[in-house]
């Protein structure tokens, strides 16, 4: 057996409105777990304020977030990333990565994985 071992994993994108992914992380060993997420929307249409906000949660506590926002405009591509990185003990987890949309209406993506890691320790 590898000293390193990916334990759980997943890799998935939406391309919805809501920009909503969840998923249930089932842990059995203390691990190491990292996620990653990107979103983008674009707004078209008459000049006003928009942007988007990314947020990270497990277990309804939020763990990281970004926003992309800029002044008055009536063209613009929204994008923001954010990654977290923390110890887990063995249980089951909700992790919910959820792009807010403020006026955007258009290209709507978002992109996320992550991956719990457990090293075995040596003697």
């Amino acid at each position: 057996m590898s000293p390193v071992q990916i334990i759980a994993s997943n890799q998935n994108s939406t391309d919805s409105p809501t920009g909503l992914w969840q998923d249930t992380i089932e842990i059995d060993k203390t691990c190491l777990l990292t996620i990653n997420a990107i979103a983008s929307a674009r707004y078209n249409g008459n000049v006003v304020n928009a942007g988007i906000r990314l947020i990270i949660r497990l277990d309804e506590e939020e763990l990281t977030s970004d926003y992309s926002f800029e002044g008055s405009s009536s063209s613009i591509l929204f994008s923001s990333s954010a990654f977290t990185t923390l110890f887990l003990q063995p249980s089951i987890y909700n992790l919910e990565i959820e792009r807010v949309n403020a006026a955007v209406n258009s290209d709507y993506n978002l992109r996320a994985n992550y991956y719990a890691i457990y090293a075995e320790m040596s003697n």
